[in-house]
């Protein structure tokens, strides 16, 4: 079997020192191929579902957050007014919106360690009634291990 090689025209040529054959050819291109598939991968990495449901959870928090006023019956004192059934019924769904987004943060667990990181730190933001007295020192010190020192 003769020896043919891919020229940089096209075609076969006969072999010699400064020419490729045509299997040392495709067999840089395969093993080329195979170095560029793990960069892909890289790129293409999934994004940790936890932080969508901690921007959820937030966004519930700061909905509420800014109902409260409206329903302190003793800021409503203070400025002559009153706090309407509607205001509570607002006050009251999004609560409610609050607590669905809590639980779907719940169930929602972080698949890297940035999320596992961003979770923690999240869960150390809650006012209290959140984290008991042993939970909140116990996450702190979570934050502070080697793992999330890349993240810090």
């Amino acid at each position: 079997m003769s020896k043919r090689v891919v020229s940089d025209v096209g075609g076969a040529v006969s072999a010699d020192r400064d020419h490729k054959t045509r299997r040392q050819a495709l067999g840089a291109l395969a093993s080329l191929s195979a170095l560029t598939v793990p960069a892909t991968n890289l790129l293409a990495a999934p994004v940790d579902p936890v932080f969508g449901a901690i921007e959820r959870h937030e966004a519930a928090c700061a909905d509420v957050n800014k109902l409260v006023p409206t329903i302190d019956e003793v800021m409503a004192l203070l400025n002559a007014s009153t706090v309407s059934g509607a205001d509570w019924v607002v006050y009251e769904r999004a609560v409610q919106s609050r607590e669905r987004a809590f639980d779907t943060l719940l169930a929602t667990p972080p698949t890297t360690t940035e999320g596992v990181r961003a979770a923690i730190a999240h869960a150390l933001s809650f006012e209290d009634g959140y984290l008991n007295e042993f939970a909140r020192p116990f996450l702190v010190a979570l934050l502070k291990s080697p793992l999330f020192a890349a993240q810090g």
